[in-house]
């Protein structure tokens, strides 16, 4: 299925924000990462320096660490280490440790320069990460160098960081949801030009109007301006073809008039046979007349018609035709509705049907006027005799007339078939509740 224009604009909108917000909440969530990260070890050397400041060496050569102030430290397996060690070959001897620490070891990073503080990652006693900060230095009265260590668990760093990380991420998302909103809105106004030509192209169409006359943008005015031309140009074709038909049939009228006339004056078979082709021509041309006529309005630049005003005089003028029937015409449907139909060929096309429904109905003609989502659908009923499903069936067939098909029903139906096609309307035929025939015209 290919999407529209707006489709496509807001479906390449999003996916941009999604990448740009993706990456921004990533980049974002690093940074908050390493900077509570730089936080925490900053922290940790502070403390790795508070804790050389509380490591000496008595005069028994007994090293001692004075109390570190700190409750996590004092409190068992609390997450708040410190260890005080010596490297050795075989295995390094731990000095002094935290009682947080009960009889655990923290290990050794490694060798390091005196007096630099190095960090690194490790596992606590009770299985939690640890971030660890450590320092080499040569404490007075020692005889080798000591490795002070300090570790902190890191899960409330981890949780602060996944929390930060979700409020960026529903932010964010939020701020996706927002941008692409007014995408669409930026994206309804920018093309809202398109759909006005779309309007004035519908109305030009259904005949409210002959050219687009709105002013557009210039990037869519020459685009404006060529529908202009070509209308202009279509109907001239239009108006052209039609007075070569015109021309073509009113040229053929004088000879057949002479001919019937001619034939008129001769008895015989020969004289009636030559009549009876020029009574056919005649009305063969007088049907081209009325087609080209109506395929010509029908381009969508005809009048507008009004479909009840006409109808109720299409019904007076036959109740008065059938006042010894005494008929009853009734007509339901809303006032003002408009049909983009000359009223001629409106006239032309329903002034059959209600003369043949007038014909063969026995006290009641009833005209319907209905809109639905399709258009609108004009229908005429009788309570006469109908015809059967196979006479309607035929009736419908291309090329095959009602008055060839059922001799005698008086239905002039190739009329109202080529108007209703030159219209593109469709024509359907069915039993009426009436009784008689139904005939519905569906104008799209």
């Amino acid at each position: 299925m290919t999407l529209s224009l707006t489709g496509r604009l807001v479906a390449l909108a999003a996916v941009w924000a999604v990448v740009v917000l993706g990456l921004g909440a990533g980049i974002l969530s690093n940074l908050y990462a390493n900077a509570s990260l730089k936080r925490f070890d900053d922290e940790l050397g502070q403390m790795v320096v508070y804790l050389a400041s509380a490591v000496e060496v008595d005069e028994q050569q007994t090293l001692q660490v004075a109390d570190m102030l700190n409750p996590g430290f004092d409190r068992v397996f609390s997450g708040q280490y410190w260890q005080v060690a010596q490297h050795n070959p075989d295995k390094d001897i731990i000095l002094a440790r935290s009682r947080s620490l009960w009889d655990q070891d923290l290990p050794l990073l490694g060798e390091d320069d005196l007096g630099e503080t190095v960090y690194g990652a490790a596992t606590g006693p009770q299985a939690e990460p640890l971030r660890l900060a450590q320092m080499s230095l040569t404490v007075p009265g020692a005889t080798k160098p000591v490795v002070l260590t300090v570790a902190y668990d890191r899960r409330p760093l981890n949780r602060d960081v996944r929390r930060f990380a979700s409020v960026i991420i529903m932010a964010l998302v939020a701020l996706g949801g927002i941008m692409v909103v007014a995408v669409v809105l930026q994206v309804r106004v920018g093309l809202r030009p398109l759909y006005q030509i779309e309007q004035e192209v519908s109305a030009v169409r259904s005949g409210n109007q002959a050219r687009l006359t709105r002013h557009y943008p210039k990037e869519l005015r020459a685009l404006a301006a060529e529908l202009n031309a070509l209308l202009d140009h279509s109907q001239s074709v239009v108006e052209k073809a039609r007075a070569r038909v015109g021309d073509l049939a009113h040229a053929l009228k004088t000879p057949l008039a002479v001919l019937s006339v001619e034939a008129g004056q001769e008895q015989g078979p020969f004289a009636d046979r030559v009549k009876d082709r020029v009574a056919a021509m005649s009305q063969f041309v007088e049907r081209s007349l009325r087609l080209a006529r109506a395929t010509a309005h029908s381009t969508g630049m005809g009048a507008q018609t009004d479909v009840k005003a006409t109808l109720n005089s299409l019904c007076q003028m036959f109740r008065k035709i059938h006042a010894d029937k005494t008929i009853q015409f009734t007509i339901e449907g809303p006032d003002q509705l408009m049909l983009p139909l000359e009223r001629h060929d409106l006239e032309e096309m329903f002034g059959n049907l209600l003369d043949n429904a007038a014909k063969w109905a026995r006290t009641q003609v009833r005209v319907s006027i209905k809109t639905c989502d399709e258009g609108i659908v004009v229908g005429i009923d009788d309570d006469g005799p109908g015809l059967n499903e196979d006479e309607r069936q035929t009736v419908l067939k291309r090329g095959e007339r009602l008055d060839e098909a059922a001799p005698g029903s008086g239905l002039g139906l190739s009329i109202v078939r080529d108007l209703a096609e030159a219209y593109q309307a469709d024509l359907r035929l069915a039993r009426s509740d009436l009784g008689g025939l139904s005939v519905n015209i569906r104008f799209s």
